[in-house]
């Protein structure tokens, strides 16, 4: 089996769990909308999705550009979305993306950068999109972006240096470096010197 290097994308819809059990309709209804925005956004910017589990998307771009572009367009649409709805009904993501060497078998991928971007999704705030430093060095005049630092993700050896990305400007004045780092500090994610 022989490795490729993609630009690959994880998301997962905060709460959802937490609303399927309160209300069944309303979550599917909010799933659908979802799923609509997502495989629009990832097949717009010539991606294609690998799985969709539930609430979560794994997907493959060509270029981390690609992958950026679809990230950044669906959360400018949930976002926009969000705001004529009322709170229980807003769709937060949560979305990680990562390049790197991927193995492929079936219609899956797998691999060590896989994993790295599966954790960086876990720790993506409500809304929000991280990356690590493969797509900043891709794409950075391309982007708003603030450095997180070297982050010790669970189960992954080499601390990975990370960073957050903003879809707009406003998005990007709406939080300081302190802010993000405050952030983190809550969440238990070690920052490590190096």
């Amino acid at each position: 089996m022989a490795s490729e290097k993609r630009a690959i994308l994880f998301t997962d819809i905060v709460g959802y769990s937490r609303l399927m059990s309160k209300d069944e309709k309303l979550a599917l209804k909010l799933l659908e909308e979802h799923d609509q925005i997502l495989n629009s956004s990832i097949k717009h910017a010539n991606g294609n999705v690998i799985k969709n589990i539930g609430d979560a998307f794994f997907a493959e771009f060509d270029t981390s550009s690609d992958a950026l572009q679809a990230s950044v367009n669906f959360q400018e649409q949930l976002n926009s979305r969000n705001e004529l709805k009322e709170k229980k009904e807003h769709i937060w993501v949560r979305v990680g993306i990562h390049f790197g060497e991927v193995l492929r078998r079936d219609n899956d991928l797998f691999g060590h950068d896989v994993n790295i971007c599966a954790r960086l999704e876990s720790i993506a705030p409500e809304g929000g999109i991280v990356v690590s430093d493969q797509i900043i060095k891709d794409v950075s005049s391309e982007i708003f972006s603030r450095e997180i630092g070297h982050l010790k993700l669970k189960n992954i050896n080499d601390p990975v240096q990370v960073f957050r990305i903003y879809y707009n400007e406003d998005n990007y004045n709406s939080q300081s470096q302190g802010q993000l780092h405050e952030y983190y500090e809550n969440l238990g994610v070690p920052i490590v010197n190096i």
